[in-house]
């Protein structure tokens, strides 16, 4: 799908393995020359944009770090510019991150409350202008992981191994 003309993205990530992906991805679709990739971590960005996309990587910034991340969103964006914020929330109240999940599909990371994210975007002055809860869109994509893992799971036993797989179907 080509960008609109003129138009250019940047993408952040801290994972070589992504990296690589993307780069390739871009490649294969021709958007090499209006896509770039950098492997850095959000808090060393420099510019200013005007969109900021952030996805499925706020669980990971961790409860302490909201006021550092919030100000790098403010500190980057264009003041016409929009941010969008897609993570994974807890509908009640904060807690905490199951203990099976957070050792093996979750390390480190933690789905936080609207309650514990609210105050630090607050502070940075940014406006909230929509809100989502896509609970039930979040079920359709773990049945579709579901369905694609179950065609291919002999491929990913030999990838990593019967316990792996057994612990995703878990």
């Amino acid at each position: 799908m080509p960008l609109a003309p003129g138009c250019c993205g940047r993408s952040i990530t801290l994972s070589a393995e992504q990296l690589s992906e993307a780069r390739g991805r871009a490649e294969a679709a021709g958007l090499a020359e209006c896509v770039h990739f950098r492997l850095l971590d959000y808090r060393a960005i420099t510019g200013t944009f005007d969109r900021v996309v952030s996805v499925g990587m706020f669980e990971h910034v961790g409860i302490g770090h909201y006021q550092a991340y919030f100000d790098a969103i403010h500190r980057c964006l264009k003041p016409d510019g929009i941010a969008l914020i897609h993570a994974i929330g807890r509908s009640r109240g904060p807690g905490s991150t199951n203990p099976w999940l957070r050792k093996y599909i979750f390390p480190g990371g933690y789905a936080p409350a609207l309650s514990e994210v609210l105050p630090a975007v607050e502070r940075t002055g940014l406006k909230i202008t929509d809100i989502e809860i896509l609970g039930l869109h979040y079920a359709q994509t773990l049945r579709h992981w579901r369905r694609r893992f179950s065609a291919n799971r002999d491929a990913i036993a030999t990838l990593y191994d019967d316990r792996f797989c057994r612990m995703f179907e878990f």
